[in-house]
């Protein structure tokens, strides 16, 4: 499944780009941001062979509340104008046709590797990590062969994360 969530990642942000011309970075696992806010959330789940997916994003969101405002943006906020919903939704849905092919295709492999590129916290990043009530912090070490996110602790300590909030520190 991480690997699912990752190309559902890479083909929102190509929908994107190609309905916008905005360029996203990957946070692991599954946020999407503009000028390191969030704009987007995914999510999966597996049902037997089904995996459902869901998507929110922010698109002319002209403004957010006080509570939010330092840590989310929509398209229209980064891209200054509006965009055509339709339009994204199209762009999106073809991408996601084409990371699942190459997931069939290829394998996980090529879905970890491309994530890699695609994103500015895989590797070499300073992060602190929420997970089961504790908060860890070093630097990000790139993925596993499942898709999981590795940190490099400050301790030296090299540790798989398989959740949680993952924030520059």
């Amino acid at each position: 499944m991480p690997v699912v969530t990752l190309a559902l990642g890479l083909a929102v942000a190509e929908g994107i780009l190609k309905a916008t011309d905005l360029v996203c970075d990957l946070r692991w696992p599954n946020d999407l941001l503009l000028s390191d806010k969030k704009c987007c959330g995914t999510l999966t789940q597996a049902d037997g062979p089904t995996v459902i997916a869901g998507i929110g994003l922010n698109v002319n969101h002209a403004a957010f509340p006080s509570s939010v405002a330092a840590v989310a943006t929509s398209l229209r906020i980064a891209g200054g104008r509006s965009y055509s919903r339709e339009q994204i939704l199209i762009q999106m849905l073809r991408a996601v046709d084409q990371y699942c092919e190459l997931l069939q295709e290829q394998g996980p492999q090529a879905i970890i590797e491309m994530f890699s590129r695609a994103s500015s916290y895989v590797a070499g990043r300073r992060v602190t990590v929420e997970q089961d009530g504790t908060v860890l912090r070093g630097v990000t070490d790139g993925l596993n062969e499942s898709g999981f996110l590795m940190l490099r602790e400050d301790s030296g300590r090299r540790t798989v994360i398989l959740a949680g909030g993952v924030r520059p520190a």
